[in-house]
C-alpha cells in the first residue's frame, strides 16, 4: 500500500515524463467528447486528436521507445486501432448521416385526387421531400424547418413514418366584420392560406435506415381579389421577406393564381439527436424536375431524329 507522500511522490514523476501529458490529452479529449456530448464535426476531430496523443503517448513510453523498431509501430498501430474501433462504434459521427432529396411534380391530376389526405387542387404543383437516415443508429428528437422559395397551401407525410409536420411560426390572427345594418362585430374564421415560413417537422425516433416522405402543395397567391369575396386574404409580412397569407376558412381555389409554380430550391434547417448528442442541420437543395428531364430528352432525341434523317426526293 502507498503511503500519502509515497503516491504524492509517484504522482509527481509521472507527470513529469511526456508520454504521461499525451495521455492526459488523449483521455481529456475522448472524454471531452462523451461528457460534454459536442456536436459533429467538432466531436470527430476532437476524438481523432485523442486517439492520435494516446497512441504518440504510447509510441515514446520508456517500455516501447527500447524494443525493436518493428515492435515499436506495431505496439503504436495496435493501440491505436484499438482505440479507433471503439471509438468509431460509440462516439464518432458519420458526416451527412441524414440526407435529403427534392423532387416537383408538375404533370396535372385529377379533380378528385386526393394525396396523403390532401384534396388536391389544380391550382397546385407537387412537391416531394424525402429524408434518409443513412446511419447504422436511430435518430431521436428530429426537430426541422422546411423552407421553400414559393409559398406553401399545404402539407403531409407522404408515407407511414412515425412523424407530424405543421406549420412553422404560424400568427394568430382574429378578423372581424362590421354589419352596417345592425351596427354589430362579428367573428370571420380564418385559416392560414400560404405561406413562405415553411413547416416545422417533428418526431420522437427516426429509426436507422428509414425515410420520411413529405408532399407539399405549392401555390402562388393571387393578389387581385376582392374585399367582399370570400378568397380574400391578408398578407403578413416578415423583416426577412418571408410573408405568411391568412384568409377566410371557407375560401375556394381562386384564391390561388391558376399558373402554377415551380419551386426550385429547399432549406431544411434544424437539430436530431443521435448516439446521445446533438446534430445541427442546415442544407440547400435543388428540387429536381425528373419529369420535364424526360420530357426535354424526348425532345431532344426527336430533333437528332429528325435531322439524322433527311426527307425522302
Amino acid at each position: 500500500m502507498f503511503t500519502p507522500d509515497q503516491a504524492k511522490v509517484f504522482i509527481l514523476d509521472q507527470l513529469s515524463k511526456p508520454y504521461s501529458w499525451w495521455i492526459g490529452v488523449g483521455l481529456a479529449a475522448i472524454g471531452g467528447v462523451f461528457w460534454g456530448k459536442m456536436k459533429a464535426p467538432l466531436s470527430n476531430y476532437v476524438l481523432a486528436a485523442g486517439i492520435i496523443a494516446i497512441g504518440l503517448a504510447v509510441w515514446i513510453h520508456p517500455s516501447v521507445r527500447t524494443q525493436p523498431a518493428f515492435v515499436r509501430v506495431l505496439c503504436t498501430i495496435a493501440a491505436l486501432s484499438t482505440l479507433g474501433s471503439l471509438s468509431y462504434f460509440t462516439l464518432w459521427v458519420p458526416k451527412r448521416v441524414m440526407t435529403f432529396t427534392a423532387f416537383c411534380n408538375s404533370s396535372e391530376k385529377r379533380s378528385d385526387a386526393e394525396i396523403a389526405g390532401i384534396k388536391w387542387s389544380d391550382r397546385y404543383t407537387e412537391l416531394q421531400v424525402t429524408i434518409v437516415n443513412r446511419s447504422d443508429s436511430d435518430f431521436s428528437d428530429v426537430d426541422l424547418v422546411i423552407m421553400v422559395d414559393q409559398p406553401l397551401a399545404k402539407a403531409a407525410v407522404l408515407n407511414d413514418a412515425q412523424a407530424v409536420i405543421a406549420w412553422h411560426e404560424s400568427p394568430q390572427v382574429a378578423m372581424q366584420v362590421l354589419k352596417r345594418d345592425t351596427g354589430r362585430m362579428y367573428s370571420l374564421p380564418t385559416v392560414m392560406v400560404a405561406s413562405l415560413r415553411g413547416c416545422r417537422l417533428r418526431a420522437d425516433v427516426m429509426p436507422r435506415k428509414s425515410s420520411i416522405i413529405l408532399v407539399f402543395a405549392v401555390v402562388a397567391v393571387n393578389e387581385k381579389h376582392s374585399d367582399t369575396s370570400p378568397n380574400f386574404s391578408v398578407k403578413f409580412p416578415h423583416d426577412d421577406g418571408k410573408a405568411v397569407w391568412i384568409g377566410r376558412d371557407m375560401h375556394t381555389d381562386d384564391i390561388y393564381e391558376k399558373l402554377r409554380p415551380t419551386p426550385k430550391t429547399v432549406s431544411i434547417s434544424g437539430r436530431f439527436q443521435a448516439l446521445e448528442r446533438e446534430n445541427e442541420v442546415d442544407r440547400l437543395i435543388q428540387v429536381e424536375q425528373p419529369f420535364e428531364k424526360a420530357v426535354d430528352e424526348l425532345r431532344k432525341l426527336g430533333e437528332l431524329g429528325a435531322s439524322t434523317n433527311p426527307p425522302a426526293r
